[in-house]
């Protein structure tokens, strides 16, 4: 391999530019990403060349295979990846159950209803103008055949219905979205029908697949996790089907360490970037430039795509998913009991994908009802979806005006009945999670409440924290729980939408002899995982540090290479 490694560069290169060249290849970062020996041939050689256990990629018989050494180093990584997940499972025996067993998907609802997701996806790649869309490569929506494998790997996409009875006249359940023991967040059922398409693509065209998106942890998590879990199954290997993701400072507490960071080659593959932003808008317009910038160039030199996953399209086609298991469960909304869907949202991709799938069932002959209704929860830090229902704008000049009470010291109103009476500031943000301002969903929001009817709440720390107890109450008979101690709390979205929905009912802004279908979407604590060590980190302050990472990770198999190639060149000078 030396040998042919010194030939190639004999003859492509004068001595005296070779050496040279080599140099700051080895040395400089970004003379990395301007390697372009052979036009990209050698960089190329160990990328989308195939898929392990003999999966058929329809590449190319002209396209060059990985080099033997490259095959050796990635089937290892996939024998620590599958001993680690052995060794988990052993460690962690499943909870015994205290649920009805007719209020559980027993199996991964996205195995159960996997036709109708793939029809769905196709009435996504027929109305891709949405105005969520990101320019750039993506996937088509086509789904792998279902298999052995494929079900191993939709295996946590769980969904439960629990009951909770009676509040107030109004009939209280809980759609249970966070069945996902590695995640807790709904964004596994996206994420997962996300890399189920990438892998489509890859095993199609033999193309490399790198995700990219910003986040405020859930989502890029559980795009991880998903990445992580094809890896595990053997769907793909390590350099075939990666991902990057872009975090504000303020929600490294919400990331979540696996074998995807543990792992040396995986962690230097699958960068979690942290950008010292506190807005996450400035995340979104770095990890956009940096797509801007450096897509075209990277397919052009290591064959692989960048995806930038930021379109409704990705989520409401796996979210359709909530609304195929509801009527199954609940049947169609009555006529005389209003059922109301309630979440806490921040561009609420969640409900729309939910009323995405009711759409679809009606077009196709299912009786769904049509006395239904949404309740939208917000904190104040980004109340923007509330504003814009009540008030047509974003404005904040719309909010209450809240006086200090001096007694208590929390700031108070009792002027509308949609925001806090009680607050500890006006502009908390309860979880970084809700960070949209101005979301681009608005207007498809406002026309589904305009021909449906619904409400928005605001909800507040202290109102969260005076309902805790009766929110760990309520869960008491369910697989839901909250901590003790509302300090360990690093997810909030169930304690937001529980208290918002008991809020909303204390104030009458639910009718009464309704049914309310809360969409629990995430909640966990800080003993439910391991954090991210601060060294598995990669600081970023510009779409340019980004580029560097991503090409140090595509030539860093081929780097020793290089390294024999220039001693051996040297010692043929001498």
């Amino acid at each position: 391999m030396q040998k042919g490694f010194s030939g190639i560069f004999l003859r492509s290169w004068r001595h005296s530019c070779f050496s040279l060249f080599a140099r700051r290849y080895l040395t400089d970062a970004v003379s990395l990403s301007m390697w372009r020996l052979q036009r990209g041939t050698v960089a190329r050689a160990g990328f989308g060349s195939r898929l392990s256990g003999g999966v058929s990629t329809g590449q190319s018989a002209h396209r060059k295979q990985a080099p033997q050494q490259r095959l050796v180093e990635l089937q290892a990584v996939g024998s620590r990846i599958a001993e680690r997940r052995r060794a988990v499972e052993c460690a962690s025996p499943a909870k015994a159950s205290t649920i009805e067993e007719d209020e559980v998907s027993k199996e991964s609802a996205l195995v159960t209803y996997y036709d109708k997701i793939a029809t769905v996806g196709s009435i996504c790649s027929s109305n891709p103008g949405l105005g969520t869309q990101e320019p750039g490569f993506k996937p088509g929506y086509e789904l792998p055949p279902l298999d052995e494998k494929l079900v191993s790997f939709f295996e946590p996409a769980t969904i439960a219905l629990h009951r909770l009875g009676d509040y107030r006249g109004r009939q209280v359940n809980v759609l249970n979205l966070v069945g996902n023991p590695r995640t807790r967040t709904t964004k596994t059922f996206a994420s997962l029908v996300m890399v189920a398409r990438a892998i489509q693509h890859i095993r199609a065209t033999g193309e490399s697949i790198l995700i990219v998106t910003p986040t405020s942890g859930n989502k890029g998590g559980a795009l991880r996790d998903a990445v992580l879990r094809a890896l595990e199954c053997g769907l793909v290997v390590p350099d075939q089907l990666r991902i990057a993701i872009v975090v504000p400072k303020d929600s490294i507490s919400k990331l979540w360490s696996s074998t995807l960071s543990e792992d040396a080659e995986l962690r230097r593959l699958n960068p979690v970037f942290i950008c010292d932003a506190e807005d996450g808008s400035i995340v979104k317009a770095m990890t956009r430039e940096f797509v801007r910038q450096t897509s075209q160039d990277l397919k052009d030199r290591y064959n692989l795509n960048v995806w930038h996953t930021y379109d409704l399209n990705n989520y409401r086609m796996a979210d359709a998913v909530r609304a195929f298991f509801e009527i199954d469960q609940l049947g169609p909304a009555h006529h005389d009991t209003p059922r109301i869907q309630a979440q806490a949202v921040s561009s609420a991709f969640g409900l729309l994908g939910h009323q995405f799938g009711l759409e679809f069932l009606s077009k196709n002959g299912v009786d769904v009802g049509d006395n239904r209704r949404w309740l939208l929860i917000q904190h104040l830090g980004t109340p923007d979806l509330v504003l814009d229902l009540h008030y047509g704008s974003f404005s904040r000049e719309n909010l209450p005006a809240y006086t200090l009470q001096e007694e208590t010291g929390l700031y108070v109103q009792n002027e509308q009945p949609f925001f806090p009476v009680r607050t500890y500031d006006v502009e908390e943000v309860i979880d970084s999670t809700f960070y949209s301002r101005n979301p681009a969903t608005n207007e498809l929001v406002r026309e589904i409440m305009s021909g449906q009817g619904g409400e928005g709440i605001v909800v507040s720390l202290y109102e969260c924290l005076q309902q805790y107890p009766k929110l760990r109450h309520l869960l008491r008979n369910t697989d839901l729980s909250l901590p003790h101690d509302p300090r360990d709390l690093r997810e909030w979205s169930m304690t937001m939408v529980l208290t918002g929905a008991l809020n909303a009912i204390d104030r009458d802004l639910v009718p009464s002899a309704s049914e309310l279908l809360i969409h629990v979407t995430g909640s966990y604590a800080k003993q439910d995982f391991s954090s991210l060590p601060a060294d598995h980190l990669r600081p970023v302050a510009s779409p340019d540090d980004m580029r560097v990472a991503v090409v140090e990770a595509s030539l860093a198999p081929f780097i020793p290479k290089v390294r024999q190639a220039m001693e051996s060149f040297e010692r043929a000078k001498r």
